[in-house]
């Protein structure tokens, strides 16, 4: 024969609320993982979204340091009191500005376009 067991109802109670709260603590925890994976990769987006910015500043610092030097260039010429030495400068001028911003085939800038 089997001995009859004791049973004792606070160990039970306590087994079960251990059991249920390492339930919780395990879909917590799985929980705080999707989120720090989705936030892993929300910032690795962001990362290079701002390395592509970056880029594009370097790109205008570039570009506003050529605008720097051309106006400079411009009112040194102004300051010219040669009248060939400034029709050269002017040509000069204009010459790199073409090279730097080409005209649209057509568009002359003189009044006579379409």
């Amino acid at each position: 024969m089997t001995r009859p067991r004791i049973i004792d109802l606070a160990r039970v109670r306590a087994l079960r609320r251990h059991d249920a709260v390492t339930r919780e603590i395990r879909n917590a925890l799985g929980f705080l993982r999707q989120d720090a994976d989705a936030l892993h990769r929300r910032a690795t987006g962001i990362a290079a979204d701002l390395t592509e910015f970056s880029g594009y500043l370097d790109h205008v610092a570039a570009g506003t340091a050529d605008t720097v030097r051309f106006c400079r260039a411009c009112q040194e010429t102004w300051s010219n009191t040669d009248l060939e030495a400034l029709e050269r400068a002017r040509d000069r001028l204009a010459a790199d500005l073409a090279a730097r911003f080409p005209r649209p085939v057509g568009l002359t800038g003189r009044g006579d376009d379409p």
